[in-house]
């Protein structure tokens, strides 16, 4: 059970936040993403989510990115899987919210990193359009490291309030 109690004070609150388009379908997708290490702008936007939003449903989506003022395309891969119904209790009430994961394979721009992989999870309230949080983590390997992987670092965002 997750319990929504404020925003996450931290590094993150100086990020400025992700640029949405809206496709003809309704569904919301990331075009620019600065949740990262470097800020990612995609060449084809990501969805947030599957089209369907049925318990076991996914999608996938391999396209490139681009770090801001360059020219160079890395690889993205990006596996969204809708897995569960869970209670959110927020300021405002409680919701269902579907949790999403999504496993994400970049090409990073450090060419010394090597299976650069990532998890975003989302606990998306559709009765309102909105996540009422997100978490995300990411791991990597450098160019002949043995042992456990490195981390990046996580951060968590909460919804405080909605209007």
């Amino acid at each position: 059970m997750l319990k929504v109690l404020s925003a996450s004070p931290g590094p993150a609150a100086s990020i400025k936040p992700m640029q949405f388009d809206c496709s003809a379908e309704g569904i919301y997708e990331v075009v620019r993403d600065p949740a990262w290490d470097v800020v990612h702008n995609y060449e084809e936007p990501v969805p947030l989510w599957p089209q369907s939003l049925v318990i076991g449903s996914s999608s996938s989506l391999n396209t490139h990115y681009r770090l801001d003022n360059s020219s160079v395309r890395l690889a993205i891969n990006v596996y969204t899987a809708v897995k569960a119904w869970e209670k959110v209790f927020l300021p405002s009430g409680e919701f269902n919210a579907l949790r999403l994961e999504k496993w994400i394979r970049i090409q990073h721009h450090d060419v010394s990193r090597v299976e650069t992989v990532r998890r975003d999870t989302v606990w998306l309230i559709p009765e309102i359009g909105r996540w009422a949080a997100r978490e995300i983590s990411g791991q990597y390997r450098t160019t002949g490291q043995t042992g456990l992987p490195s981390q990046e670092a996580s951060f968590r965002w909460e919804l405080k309030s909605w209007t």
